[in-house]
């Protein structure tokens, strides 16, 4: 019996995020669907969980800050590692996206016109993303690096200008979900990021930044979904 059939595959990845190219490469879907074990979602890609099992275990543990143990964090440092990689990333790679997707459009949107759908999900994914950050970095990181303080000094519970924590977690992981479905249909439309034959090397350019986009946020969701939140919603039934 494998030991990590029932196992989320969200959390596999938050324990070592070199796995999450593997879990990729099967399309399976590690941050908002991260709550599957990795017999459904082995299941679902038509994958044995032995051979999924081998591929995991030729991964290495190196992959991009993977030097820093996630698992050693505090939950306070953990929420401002989030913004320190992953929040600064979006903000630099958002409008940098924006502006090389019209330069694409102006020399080949005539031949492709899938290109304007791509425009107009990504614009969708912009907006969405910075309310998103600015929620949690105005709003709920702050409270949650409060609870934390409070935790270690064995103080009151902070106050906050929402009810239990849970609440704009919830809302927070509504966002999540929302983000990863434009990010599907951005690799739908597409076609899994394959340049077509007359793309030049700006279009290559495009499609190599949303596959690295796309990768990058889905570790920045599992973060939050299978590490940061739920330590927050343990720290404050604590308190």
């Amino acid at each position: 019996m494998s030991k990590i059939r029932n196992k989320p595959i969200g959390l596999i990845v938050t324990e070592n995020l070199a796995t999450a190219k593997v879990f990729e490469a099967h399309g399976m879907d590690f941050c908002c669907h991260g709550q599957q074990t990795v017999e459904e979602a082995c299941k679902n890609a038509d994958v044995t969980v032995e051979q999924l099992e081998k591929e995991l275990a030729a991964v290495g543990s190196k992959a991009e800050d993977q030097h820093i143990d996630l698992s050693a964090l505090t939950t306070d440092d953990l929420a401002r590692h989030i913004i320190s990689v992953h929040h600064t990333y979006v903000k630099t790679a958002l409008p940098t996206i924006t502006k090389r997707i019209v330069t694409v459009i102006n020399a080949h949107g005539a031949n492709h016109p899938e290109l304007k759908k791509i425009q107009k999900d990504f614009s969708a994914l912009r907006d969405e993303l910075d309310q998103h950050l600015l929620k949690e970095e105005e709003v709920l990181f702050p409270y949650i690096e409060a609870l934390a303080v409070a935790s270690r000094k064995k103080g009151a519970r902070p106050d906050s200008c929402f009810g239990d924590v849970a609440d704009p977690i919830a809302m927070m992981e509504e966002e999540h979900v929302s983000a990863g479905q434009l990010l599907e249909s951005i690799r739908t439309t597409a076609n899994d990021f394959r340049v077509p034959d007359d793309g030049c090397n700006t279009y290559r350019l495009l499609y190599q930044e949303l596959q690295e986009f796309e990768h990058d946020l889905h570790l920045h969701i599992a973060k939050e979904n299978y590490m940061l939140f739920p330590q927050a919603l343990e720290l404050e039934s604590k308190i």
